[in-house]
């Protein structure tokens, strides 16, 4: 289960640095990835942080599919790991919603 969670958490590290990266620079994004306190002195510096709006995640998702969807035409091994990797994702995503993504929300809102 360490395992489990080790490796997932080194693929989410990599995916934001991955999303991220297209946005900021990536030599920014990697220092938050290794360094949470440059957050801190970020923030603490007056920067001001928003989430992607909705219609941006909504377009990205979008082209994202897209995209995934034109490889696995063209590239049958890549069709069969995404199918795969697709099956395991919305097992942990169901998973995600009902286990972590509530505590999660109640920790954000924690004054710690």
């Amino acid at each position: 289960m360490a395992v489990q969670s080790f490796l997932l958490e080194r693929a989410r590290k990599k995916e934001i640095q991955g999303w991220f990266g297209s946005y900021v620079s990536p030599a920014v994004v990697k220092q938050l990835v290794q360094n949470p306190d440059a957050l801190k002195r970020l923030v603490a510096g007056g920067t001001k942080l928003f989430r992607f709006p909705k219609d941006v995640m909504d377009a990205a998702f979008k082209e994202a599919m897209a995209e995934y969807a034109d490889l696995s035409a063209k590239n049958p091994a890549w069709k069969k790991i995404y199918e795969d990797f697709s099956a395991f994702r919305r097992d942990q995503n169901l998973w995600f919603r009902f286990t972590e993504a509530s505590f999660d929300d109640f920790m954000q809102q924690q004054k710690l």
